[in-house]
């Protein structure tokens, strides 16, 4: 399945990106799953961290650091860092694919 990247955005000194896999349903496409990240960086260092993740399949849409005008507003700290482990061993998976 492709991954589809997208910069969607950028706030307070960082760019967001999107990476979906999609499949469809009925002629519908349908994120499976996608996942959005801010990520900032200077000229060592770069920092990335899911906002949200959404799956179509399972009726899934979850945002968890909260914007507004520009500026992040709040983080709901324990679903981020689930959302942390499951992007590790899906861009692992990833990886893995594309070596195949």
């Amino acid at each position: 399945m492709p991954l589809f990247i997208e910069k969607i955005d950028e706030i307070e000194g960082y760019e967001m990106y999107s990476l979906a896999h999609y499949g469809k349903q009925m002629g519908d496409l349908m994120a499976d799953p996608e996942m959005c990240f801010l990520l900032a960086q200077n000229n060592t260092d770069a920092i990335v961290m899911p906002y949200s993740f959404r799956n179509d399949f399972m009726a899934i849409d979850q945002i968890d650091i909260f914007i507004e005008d520009g500026k992040i507003k709040g983080i709901r700290h324990e679903a981020v860092a689930k959302n942390v482990a499951f992007a590790n061993t899906w861009l692992k998976n990833i990886e893995k694919q594309q070596l195949t």
